[in-house]
């Protein structure tokens, strides 16, 4: 068994280092891809089923509701049951819902295998991080989860573009069915190479029960007044968002009195490096929704783009982020986040502001190229701010920094969607985008500030 000493030492991972990375990547990558890739296909998948627009919308929503519920208690069942268990009870659940919801024939039974798909899906993508950010060690953190994290956010750019373009077949079926040969790959892989890990001896404490339930609890009711907020019922969503942060703060203030485990430890916040990650990434969530949301309903009313058109414009972003992502993460293992995500997030804010002034006043062509090179200087906001988050935790806490952070990303995601859906609704396409990145200048500004707390260069 390969010791700390040794993963600290090591200047690359080895060729089973690579492989458990490039497994539990496709598994994160299955996941995320999930909770976006029907979103361009609910009127064709609607019409075949015979439902209504207002339904079909809870194709989308069911998953990505059900997996808000498994999402926030993984690093408490990772810590109870290890993450090899919980990796293959998640693949299971995912999986054997997707090849069920190709097999819907109802509105309601697509509803129902849906919310298993997600309960899956909540539970795999934060566990396959777990295990890579296990399997990279301190000195790797960066190239590691800096690959991870660009998987993870170009999951939301591909999902729509995926979706359009199997359902375009004629069988929406395909849409759920890729995933059973995927997951017996990653199965198949994760069974090869994930090492077994002995029972633990005493068995764990039992957890806090009113945390396990006030949590998630309050998570899903944040993420559905966000929903409610996209569909225009105001009164719905404010009344489920007071609920919601009244169970969340509930859960803070029993979590800080309990003598049971935590089930997001909240001490972790003490850590100046992961408070300053998570802010990082809660602009990064923020960012990245508002614009899968926003750009690509400016292609369709602006542009007049349709079909796989509108996830195109999206997909010029995600070529700026596959490159400044694959490269900042590596990078942030020499020199620290600190650096690069202060001069990335100064040079994004700059950008955005450039972007703002040129939406509907330029050639599609210009604002195109301008997206690409948004992409770049946020990519390197994104991977360095990701991997900081793990490289400041103790190894043996590393399981409930990853709810902590899914949660983060989550509600800042949600209400970077909310805010696109508001704006558009409101004002014609190119205002809207216009106010949309002032806002993020703004938040990048922010950024700045906040990543002088990021870890520096290791010493």
């Amino acid at each position: 068994m390969t010791n700390k000493t040794d993963v600290a030492t090591s200047p690359r991972l080895d060729r089973r280092g690579v492989l458990v990375v490039l497994v539990v990547s496709v598994a994160a990558l299955m996941a995320v891809i999930d909770g976006t890739i029907v979103t361009a296909s609910l009127q064709s998948i609607g019409a075949d089923l015979g439902s209504r627009l207002e339904v079909s919308v809870w194709f989308t929503s069911a998953y990505l509701l059900a997996a808000g519920v498994t999402m926030p208690l993984s690093g408490w069942i990772i810590d109870r049951y290890g993450a090899r268990r919980v990796f293959f009870v998640a693949l299971s659940f995912f999986v054997a819902g997707s090849v069920l919801c190709a097999l819907a024939t109802t509105p309601g039974a697509l509803i129902a295998f849906r919310v298993a798909q997600g309960l899956g899906g909540g539970l795999l993508e934060p566990t396959a991080l777990t295990i890579a950010a296990a399997t990279a060690g301190p000195d790797r953190m960066g190239a590691v989860m800096g690959w991870v994290s660009t998987v993870i956010n170009l999951g939301p750019v591909l999902g729509p573009i995926a979706g359009t373009l199997l359902a375009s077949s004629g069988h929406w079926e395909w849409i759920f069915l890729i995933n059973l040969p995927l997951g017996v790959i990653v199965l198949g892989g994760a069974l090869a190479l994930l090492p077994k890990v002995p029972k633990q001896t005493p068995a764990p404490p039992r957890p806090d029960v009113a945390g396990l339930v006030l949590l998630p609890l309050g998570f899903v009711m944040v993420l559905l007044a966000s929903e409610q907020i996209a569909a225009g019922r105001i009164w719905i969503s404010a009344s489920l968002a007071v609920a919601g942060a009244a169970l969340l703060a509930a859960y803070v203030w029993r979590s800080r009195r309990t003598s049971r485990p935590p089930v997001v430890d909240l001490s972790l916040l003490a850590l100046p490096g992961f408070r300053a990650g998570l802010g990082s990434m809660a602009v990064v969530g923020f960012t990245m929704y508002f614009q899968l949301v926003a750009l690509a309903v400016y292609a369709q009313r602006a542009l007049g783009w349709q079909g796989v058109g509108p996830g195109l414009v999206v997909a010029t972003l995600g070529v700026g982020l596959l490159v400044s992502m694959s490269l900042s993460g590596p990078a942030s293992d020499r020199v620290g986040a600190r650096r690069i995500v202060t001069a990335a997030a100064g040079i994004a804010a700059a950008v955005a502001i450039v972007l703002a002034v040129i939406a509907g006043r330029v050639p599609t062509g210009v604002l195109l190229v301008v997206l690409v090179v948004f992409g770049l200087a946020f990519g390197s906001v994104a991977a360095p701010s990701f991997s900081s988050v793990y490289r400041t935790v103790p190894p043996e806490q590393l399981p409930y920094a990853t709810p902590a952070l899914f949660v983060t990303v989550q509600l800042a995601a949600a209400t970077g969607a909310s805010v696109a859906a508001v704006l558009l609704a409101r004002l014609p396409a190119g205002t809207a985008l216009t106010a949309g990145y002032v806002t993020i200048a703004v938040l990048l500004a922010g950024a700045t500030v906040i990543a002088r707390r990021l870890p520096g260069r290791a010493t």
